[in-house]
């Protein structure tokens, strides 16, 4: 059939009509079957049948979809023709979009802090167990306590606190993608029991102010400034570094402030043949006399 005498047909197929959108059968039968765009005519034996006339609304349709508008809503904006519906559809639908762009950047923003998270190992590995004074923005963290019963720390009281810690963080709507680590009371390191006052920390992105409506959590400031590190294998529970380090502090002029901050940068899900405990790097907020004592390597 040419062109001419197409235009002169009354009624065009569902596979027609169909076709001319770039739409399959089983959408015009179910855009049919909600009311949203019914064929002009049924023949007796249920052939669906549609106008020419109709083509404007079927490409509306596909227009508002393209759009990202929901098929409920392209029905009832219809059904008025109403300009001014249209311009409240759209308008809803962008501020709708902008959401969406918010919620992406944010997402986006989670996955570069996890990859500087990531690379955070590779600094570790090139300075394990050598201390180092690095500088560090202004950080938060939400904090929950290890349990006072009388059971000591271990792996599993350390992950059952890590996953409430974990949960907390997220119901206050936050990725946890920047690490977490243990807390440890620098003033409780020379005492019976160097867990006291101890928990478990997850760093929190900067942003808005969060509150935590869970009883046994809070969020602190970890301070901006220089900090001394030292990465070591073991575990965020085990203090024996400190008969090195704190001693090491002391002679060369740092004088250490705030608590010791364990971060865990590689944990169980990382072992392999040859290491069987945690990859960890402490951090504890330190005034160094001399800037030209350790060198410094550049913060990701």
């Amino acid at each position: 059939m040419d062109e001419s005498a197409r235009d002169k047909r009354t009624y065009y197929s569902i596979g027609e009509m169909a076709a001319m959108h770039g739409l399959s059968r089983q959408t015009l039968i179910y855009y049919d079957k909600i009311d949203l765009f019914k064929p002009a005519h049924v023949e007796d034996n249920g052939y669906r049948l549609y106008a020419a006339t109709q083509i404007p609304k079927l490409r509306e349709i596909c227009l508002l979809k393209d759009l990202a508008v929901p098929l409920d809503q392209i029905h009832d904006a219809l059904a008025s023709r109403s300009p001014e519906l249209m311009i409240d559809l759209m308008r809803n639908q962008r501020d709708l979009v902008d959401r969406h762009v918010d919620d992406l950047n944010r997402l986006r923003r989670n996955i570069s802090l996890r990859m500087d998270f990531y690379t955070e190992v590779h600094t570790g590995e090139r300075y394990l167990e050598q201390p180092i004074i690095r500088s560090f923005p202004e950080r938060r963290v939400l904090f929950t306590p290890f349990p006072t019963e009388d059971r000591p720390v271990d792996r599993v009281v350390l992950h059952v606190t890590l996953a409430h810690c974990w949960q907390v963080l997220r119901e206050m709507g936050r990725i946890p993608s920047r690490g977490f680590g243990t807390r440890i009371c620098l003033d409780s390191l020379n005492s019976a029991d160097a867990m006291v006052g101890a928990g478990i920390f997850i760093i929190i992105d900067q942003g808005e102010i969060l509150e935590t409506s869970d009883t046994s959590s809070h969020i602190e400031v970890l301070p901006a400034g220089q900090y001394l590190c030292y990465t070591r294998w073991g575990m965020p529970y085990d203090t024996s570094w400190a008969d090195f380090l704190l001693p090491w502090a002391a002679r060369h002029g740092v004088t250490l402030s705030g608590d010791a901050y364990d971060c865990n940068l590689l944990d169980e899900t990382y072992y392999d043949d040859e290491h069987h405990v945690d990859f960890c790097n402490i951090q504890i907020k330190a005034e160094v006399t001399d800037d030209s004592l350790l060198p410094v390597p550049p913060q990701v």
